[in-house]
């Protein structure tokens, strides 16, 4: 009896401001394919939640909104800025997610008018029950 050969199956699309790449290998070409784009799903989700060129996404209605009062986000999104502040403290400072007003001022990223801080940091960032997030600075 003669074994089933592996497959590969590699798709790009354009997402999250880049090209994203998926290499899906096995025998069932649908099984490869249906994984594929559950993984496409996945990462345009995360694009509508995250992006910071999105006026609906969490992204931009923490920047306009959670400060002063606090924005409720998406699970996922909470738990990107939980890690994010982790890993600021982790490289004391080296990654900070506070970076828009910088990368606005740069041109590399719109001016959406947001009232940045110069000097707001992710220790300025507050993680609350029920995914909700506070800037205690602007």
């Amino acid at each position: 009896m003669r074994a089933l050969s592996s497959i590969e199956i590699r798709r790009c699309r354009p997402l999250l401001g880049t090209f994203v790449e998926i290499t899906a290998r096995g025998r069932d070409e649908k099984l490869l394919a249906r994984g594929i784009e559950a993984g496409f799903d996945a990462i345009a989700r995360v694009n509508r939640l995250m992006s910071f060129h999105d006026p609906l996404s969490d992204v931009s209605r923490m920047n306009r909104k959670a400060f002063p009062k606090g924005v409720s986000v998406h699970p996922w999104t909470w738990q990107v800025m939980r890690a994010a502040k982790r890993f600021a403290e982790e490289s004391h400072g080296a990654f900070d997610i506070a970076v828009a007003p910088l990368l606005t001022k740069w041109n590399y990223l719109p001016d959406r008018c947001y009232r940045f801080s110069p000097t707001s940091t992710s220790r300025d960032i507050f993680l609350r029950h029920h995914h909700e997030v506070f800037f205690a600075a602007t």
